[in-house]
């Protein structure tokens, strides 16, 4: 579980730039973890690392900030350093989050609005479900066959240059059934 009162002491941020603890908006007293491109010489890119497994659950409480950019998020079964561009190609399951993009429902993702995401794994059936707000989005297919397990979630601003937009994270869990 991370709730960020330890700081980033879990996290891997080195090599980016807008990528911190700030207050909550809405709790002064909580932190959360801002990810946003805010120079062109750096990206924005953080990596969280959970125990290894063939299946499992991680949770991610998080709003969108107001802003275009787009922001990856991968489940990986390697680390691989927030600035690296090519993460999400050598990833297990990886979708995108930007504000504006059509939900099943017809809805859309709103900017400043919180979300519940889950990302379900399952290596016997080489599929991740995504589920947002308790309802199943996608379910994304496995894009590396060969792997041991899932132990590393990735967020990336996928801007090249300082563009508002990119999230706040809340908080993570990740429960996950032991690899063999």
């Amino acid at each position: 579980h991370e709730d960020f009162t330890r700081g980033l002491e879990n996290w891997s941020v080195f090599g980016t730039k807008g990528v911190e603890l700030i207050a909550h908006p809405d709790s002064p007293s909580t932190q959360v973890l801002q990810i946003q491109r805010t120079d062109e010489a750096f990206p924005a890119g953080a990596v969280w690392n959970f125990p290894n497994g063939r299946s499992g659950t991680v949770r991610v409480r998080f709003q969108l900030l107001p802003g275009p950019a787009a922001t990856s998020i991968t489940l990986t079964d390697h680390f691989s350093t927030p600035f690296d561009k090519e993460a999400e190609l050598n990833g297990l399951f990886s979708l995108t989050l930007a504000p504006g993009q059509r939900l099943p429902d017809g809805t859309r993702l709103e900017a400043k609005a919180r979300y519940d995401l889950a990302l379900q794994w399952d290596f016997a059936r080489r599929v991740c479900k995504v589920t947002l707000n308790d309802h199943l989005w996608q379910e994304l297919p496995q894009l590396k066959l060969g792997s041991a397990g899932a132990n590393y979630l990735r967020f990336r601003v996928l801007s090249d240059k300082p563009t508002p937009g990119g999230l706040l994270v809340e908080s993570l869990s990740a429960a996950v059934t032991p690899s063999r």
